[in-house]
């Protein structure tokens, strides 16, 4: 790096203020498509280059895996690998994850804990409900309690107060007995991740100054999707040497229904850091100024926001087409033609992309689009940890990394079809129980499992045996990923099974699905061994805990056109975008302007619209399944005045 000041070249002068602030707490408010992800590469180029920090004296936390590997490989191409391998850049469930790996013992978990992903969790909670001698509310209810209480750093009693009081007895013995499975088991969902994290530092001024002193410089991008944990859990590392910079945009505040507390987050860091700086940055280089008219009229409509407009020096562009549609699917036909006209005018499919409020609109337009000949993804479709023969081999790792796994042995012993079912998960678990200092595995062996009949017992000792196996491999060689989970994946008989099924199989269709899943098992092995080369100090419980927490988060950008609801796109960009559906009761949701939370809906709009970087349509419905529609409140607001003043 030739100087301190070259990171900072491409910047315009609000970045550069923002880039070169060299120590206390400072908030960049940053509009969509300003360059904030630039300006926070650019501030951890410039404190290395400037002398103020090592790299390794730098944490870069952020909401999503994909935001966090875009930031690692921009300093990788500006610093290079070495330098930029020194930064801590991860998520702040990751940066949690390794926090609580030498610290889970103060909380029932040992080291070699697992995690459950939500799914497992909702399982894991209706089995502990359903185990209860006493009512207990529905699950659905006592999640939500749960996940709000670990959000907001709450204990079980403090979330049960939270709600009715001839309800209160009821929810506490229903958040205490999803507690008890969680210890049961050594597992931790993905808030308690959060939860647990945040309560260490808050409890250990020891472990919170060691930390301080490692990083003495804490950036936390996309402040306005996190939720209270996360946020104190940035305020403790910082609280110190008080270098913490946030940065985000209130305007595109759209995760409440994650537990994200965007303007709590902002008026605690105020509190907080009293003495803190605020830059705004508005200079948008991403869409054209006939966009941008278009976003800052929506979100104008918002009270007590941050007041900003974005602007552009770029060009005007197209207006802004609406189309008046007779049903979904008009709307579906006029989106696939324009999609078709795009690709024959030489567009490439993963420029286009469709908008949509909710998921239900997407299979009309997937169908259509297909018919069309347009390549299609739907993101949110069934991804690579939610295929089932990569759950069922995860259950099995999980449980060699962690032999406490009940979750996991459940799911193992159902996969492998090792004939271990109900009555001897009980029996194993009640041993478990009574003797608590040996793991599940360790069970496999004990006399009281005679008491089963002759082919559940013989069933229990072969699956814990060999799996138990290979848990001592793991203790004795930890670093030795990808054979572990070789093994593991033998142990679990599933290449077995679907090799067999691919051999021996009359149907084409069975064979064709067998094969890509003996392949994606292949992939498994293949990412294991990836993990391994490149891991500081590989581990098969970090490599499972690593593949739980990116499960769904990416967005999968290849060669075609994109259908996904505005939530997921938030973070990306595409030459051209249709938001469909754009009708009273659809967008903005009914429910959500029934319960209060219409400006969350203006602010999925403003998202919407600044997702188009050349050209923008929108359309509605006059009637869909069936029903009459009105046009949404926004349209006015997107369509604008073709003549209005022009950016500048």
């Amino acid at each position: 790096m030739a100087s301190a000041d070259s990171p900072l070249a491409v910047l315009d002068e609000r970045q550069r203020l923002a880039a070169r602030h060299p120590h206390g707490p400072i908030a960049v408010i940053a509009g969509a498509g300003t360059g904030k992800t630039g300006v926070l590469v650019a501030r951890v180029a410039w404190l290395i280059a400037a002398g103020h920090a090592r790299p390794d004296q730098i944490c870069a936390l952020t909401f999503m895996n994909d935001s966090a590997r875009e930031i690692a490989e921009r300093l990788a191409r500006l610093l290079g690998a070495d330098v930029a391998a020194q930064i801590t850049t991860a998520t702040s469930h990751r940066l949690a994850n390794a926090l609580l790996r030498g610290y889970a013992a103060r909380f029932d978990r040992g080291g070699r804990y697992s995690i459950w992903d939500a799914d497992q969790a909702r399982g894991a909670l209706s089995r502990a409900l359903a185990a209860q001698s006493e009512q207990t509310p529905p699950a659905a209810r006592v999640g939500a309690l749960a996940r709000t209480a670990a959000q907001r750093l709450w204990s079980p009693w403090q979330a049960a107060v939270s709600v009715a009081e001839d309800e209160r007895a009821a929810v506490s013995t229903g958040l205490l007995a999803y507690e008890q499975a969680k210890r049961a088991s050594a597992a931790f969902d993905f808030d308690d991740l959060l939860l647990y994290a945040a309560t260490a530092l808050e409890s250990d001024h020891a472990l919170r100054a060691r930390l301080g002193r490692r990083w003495r410089h804490v950036l936390l991008d996309e402040v306005q999707d996190t939720n209270h944990a996360q946020y104190r859990i940035v305020s403790l590392l910082a609280a110190e040497h008080r270098n913490l910079m946030i940065l985000g945009d209130p305007d595109q505040a759209i995760c409440a229904y994650r537990g994200a507390t965007s303007d709590e987050n902002f008026a605690a860091f105020a509190r907080d850091f009293p003495e803190h700086e605020i830059i705004t940055l508005e200079r948008n280089y991403r869409s054209t100024a006939a966009i941008l008219r278009a976003a800052n009229t929506v979100i104008a409509a918002n009270r007590g926001r941050v007041d900003k407009r974005l602007w552009t020096t770029g060009p005007e562009g197209n207006a802004i087409e609406v189309e008046d549609c007779d049903d979904e699917l008009d709307e579906a036909q006029r989106i696939a033609a324009w999609a078709r006209a795009h690709l024959d005018d030489g567009d490439a499919p993963s420029a286009l992309c469709v908008l949509v409020r909710v998921n239900e609109l997407t299979a009309a337009i997937e169908q259509a689009l297909m018919a069309a000949g347009v390549p299609v993804h739907v993101a949110g479709a069934l991804g690579f940890c939610g295929r089932a023969e990569i759950r069922d081999a995860l259950a099995a790792l999980s449980l060699v990394a962690n032999p406490r796994d009940r979750l996991a042995f459940g799911r193992a012993a159902k996969a492998a079809g090792a004939g271990v079912g109900e009555t001897a998960c009980k029996a194993l678990f009640a041993l478990a129980d009574a003797h608590p200092q040996r793991t599940l595995l360790e069970h496999g062996a004990h006399s009281a499992l005679d008491a089963l009949r002759p082919r559940q017992s013989n069933a229990v000792r072969e699956l814990c045996g060999g799996l138990l196996d290979i848990a001592e491999q793991v203790q004795r060689r930890p670093s030795e990923v990808a054979r572990h989970v070789t093994a593991g994946l033998v142990a679990s008989r599933q290449p077995e099974r679907l090799q067999r099924t691919v051999a021996t199989s009359r149907s084409e269709r069975a064979r064709r699905r067998a094969n890509s899943a003996l392949e994606r098992v292949r992939e498994l092995v293949r990412l294991a061994r990836a993990y391994e080369a490149s891991a500081g100090r590989p581990d098969l419980g970090d490599f499972v805990a690593g593949l739980r927490l990116t499960a769904g988060d990416s967005h999968d950008q290849a060669e075609a056109a994109s259908v996904m609801t505005v939530h997921r796109a938030k973070g990306l960009e595409f030459e051209h975008v249709w938001v469909a559906g754009l009708e009273e009761g659809l967008f903005p949701h009914g429910r959500s302007v029934r319960e209060g939370a219409e400006p969350e809906e203006r602010r999925l709009a403003y998202v919407a619209v600044t997702r188009a970087r050349r050209a923008l349509h929108a359309s509605w419905a006059r009637g869909r399944a069936g029903r009459p529609r009105e046009p949404s409140r926004y349209l006015a607001d997107i369509a604008g005045d073709a003549d209005a003043h022009r950016l500048s």
